[in-house]
């Protein structure tokens, strides 16, 4: 069995990637994908852990993008490609940015929270909007994360700042020419409309994408069916995967999700072969 979308403390997982690796090999799980949110920071310790102990690992990441707005996972990924990085970068900026505004939005509702309360959530390199929720809920004004982004910072909620995003074609071409392989992650949390889900993955074949995260822990098994039937209908791969954030989204645990989650080893098969199949295209 196997889990394609896990988050590391080098975004808003709470783990770090030996810790994953070596939770994963304990787990009974045969590979898994370390795709943290705009950043491949974490995946040079994750391949050392992998290596040492002949765990297999799918170097990954997860980028937000726009045009239309969606989370594109890259599989097989370059992540010492210099245009990669230097992109990363420009959109880490521009989170950094976007948090002390946030922080401010907070204060001017009445939330006695300032930056420094947001950083004592992080350990990692990327400090986002769930350390913002994490600080909020240290602080007593909430019971957990998923509340303050339902009542605050989630998008079109009182405290919430956009920030910089790449388009979908210019997320899938530089995943693309960092020699892997776009994904749509959780196409479900995207609409509760078929139609317009099947609109939302045209438009993004039409930009490059490769395949469609369909297992997912918030998706259905009837939803999960139709999903695989989209992958097959535009000749996609399909992946599944939990969305695992450790401590940050305890219900969820790795590998089999909130515990209906089943991923087979072919699936991670498939896909590598589509990125092996894309890097002798290059």
């Amino acid at each position: 069995m196997i889990d394609l979308h896990v988050h590391s403390h080098h975004s808003d997982g709470t783990l770090s990637p030996p810790e994953l690796i070596d939770l994963a090999s304990r787990s009974g799980l045969s590979c898994i994908s370390i795709t943290d949110h705009d950043t491949v920071s974490g995946l040079p310790s994750a391949v050392q852990a992998a290596k040492q102990s002949n765990f297999r690992l799918i170097t990954g990441l997860e980028i937000s993008v726009d045009q239309p707005r969606a989370h594109i996972l890259g599989y097989g990924i370059d992540h010492d490609d210099d245009r990669l990085c230097g992109t990363l970068e420009r959109v880490a900026e521009s989170r950094h940015r976007r948090n002390p505004r946030i922080v401010q939005k907070l204060q001017q509702l009445g939330y006695e929270v300032t930056m420094d309360d947001v950083e004592a959530q992080s350990d990692g390199d990327i400090l986002g909007r769930v350390h913002i929720a994490r600080a909020l809920v240290a602080k007593g004004y909430f019971t957990n994360t998923d509340t303050v982004f339902e009542n605050l910072i989630g998008w079109g909620r009182p405290a919430y700042v956009d920030r910089e995003r790449l388009t979908a074609k210019e997320g899938i071409a530089l995943i693309q020419n960092a020699r892997g392989v776009a994904v749509l992650a959780h196409p479900g949390l995207l609409s509760e409309d078929r139609g317009e889900i099947t609109r939302i993955v045209s438009t993004l074949v039409e930009c490059g994408l490769q395949g469609i995260e369909a297992v997912y822990t918030e998706h259905s098994r009837e939803l999960t069916r139709f999903l695989i039937d989209l992958a097959s209908s535009k000749n996609l791969v399909w992946t599944g995967g939990t969305d695992f954030h450790g401590d940050n989204k305890p219900s969820i645990r790795l590998g089999i999700g909130r515990g209906d989650i089943v991923i087979p080893d072919e699936v991670a098969d498939r896909l590598q072969s589509l990125i092996d199949s894309s890097r002798r295209a290059d």
